[in-house]
């Protein structure tokens, strides 16, 4: 899949994001008189009718140019079906394999319009796919990072400023992303991602949310001197805004987990087996630190550092989807050879 899809020439690329455009059932229908095509549509499953009238009704909303470059890629499609059908099965190999994405992706895929940028997603989909972070490869990401990595309050929302642009981003909600869990008083801590992801995929565009309209009421909802000084004073006001809501959901994340300082993790140096200490002194101090940190946590049976790199995670995916520069903290370290050979196909 990865492979074909890396190597995929402008037609196949196009049908790639036709397939998302379309039910698969269209395919059988091509080939059937107007009649049979409808009593076949009427026979529909409700799920795939309302998905036939959307398509139909974004089709409509389309330039005359685009729509011919659909029908001229349809007959390109039948002909291909004619003869060696290799077009045809990788378009239902992807059919297949958007299945598997979790909806929120199927929903980002089917709303990029520019091929490129379309295509660029179904990459970075399939290689999350292909190499999915465990447990196992925490302590590569820095799950537990030291106790002085904390975050300027400048930097970030604090808690009273960042329940309430989360507040305006739900009040802002059409009904079709609105959650039940949503419509509270006060959204708890754990939903503020997923109420930016909603925000963000109801305007259509991760790259132009929020609109001007919407950054006025979050900027009118912000009162800590500090960060409406940042915000006033910058030139991209945008950039600025989503930087402080990220960082300020961050800064919770690091600030509900409760770190040990240098003395408790001396104590749990020095009670541990002579074995267990060699293991830790022939490591980097850095990493010492993160393998005590560990050490202390388990002691406590306290899991509550679990949940950094999943958070991590998803802020850093956040940044990137709404194409803001990553601050100096979630840059991405150099990836393995491979996962570099497989960005260039």
């Amino acid at each position: 899949m990865k492979y074909c899809i890396g190597f995929a020439s402008p037609l196949i690329v196009a049908a790639v994001i036709l397939t998302a455009m379309m039910p698969a059932t269209s395919w059988a229908l091509d080939q059937k008189t107007t009649t049979e095509r409808m009593n076949q549509i009427k026979s529909l499953p409700k799920v795939e009718r309302d998905r036939l009238d959307r398509n139909i009704a974004d089709f409509q909303t389309m330039t005359a140019e685009q729509k011919q470059h659909y029908r001229n890629l349809h007959e390109e499609l039948a002909k291909d079906r004619m003869q060696s059908g290799g077009l045809s099965s990788l378009m239902q190999t992807y059919a297949v394999w958007v299945q598997t994405l979790s909806p929120a992706q199927r929903d980002e895929l089917q709303k990029e319009t520019d091929p490129a940028k379309r295509l660029a997603l179904v990459r970075r989909f399939k290689d999350e796919q292909d190499h999915p972070r465990t447990n196992a490869e925490t302590p590569h990401e820095e799950p537990i990072p030291p106790p002085s990595a904390k975050i300027p309050p400048k930097l970030a929302l604090d808690s009273k400023d960042l329940a309430a642009v989360i507040k305006v981003l739900v009040e802002g909600l059409p009904a079709s992303r609105m959650r039940p869990e949503f419509e509270v008083s006060q959204v708890p801590f754990n939903l503020y991602l997923p109420v930016i992801e909603a925000s963000a995929q109801s305007s259509g565009n991760f790259r132009e949310w929020p609109d001007d309209t919407q950054l006025k009421k979050i900027i009118a909802a912000v009162r800590n001197k500090d960060s409406s000084t940042m915000i006033t004073k910058s030139t991209t006001k945008r950039e600025t805004v989503i930087r402080l809501i990220l960082m300020g959901v961050w800064k919770q994340v690091m600030d509900s987990v409760r770190f040990p300082n240098e003395e408790e993790r001396r104590q749990i140096f020095e009670a541990m087996d002579p074995k267990e200490r060699e293991k830790i002194i022939g490591h980097p101090q850095e990493e010492m630190t993160r393998m005590l940190t560990r050490k202390y946590f388990e002691s406590k049976g306290d899991d509550s550092f679990t949940k950094i790199p999943d958070y991590r995670r998803r802020v850093i995916d956040l940044f990137e989807r709404l194409d803001v520069p990553l601050p100096p903290r979630f840059v991405h370290p150099k990836p393995p050879r491979d996962r570099q050979m497989n960005s260039k196909l």
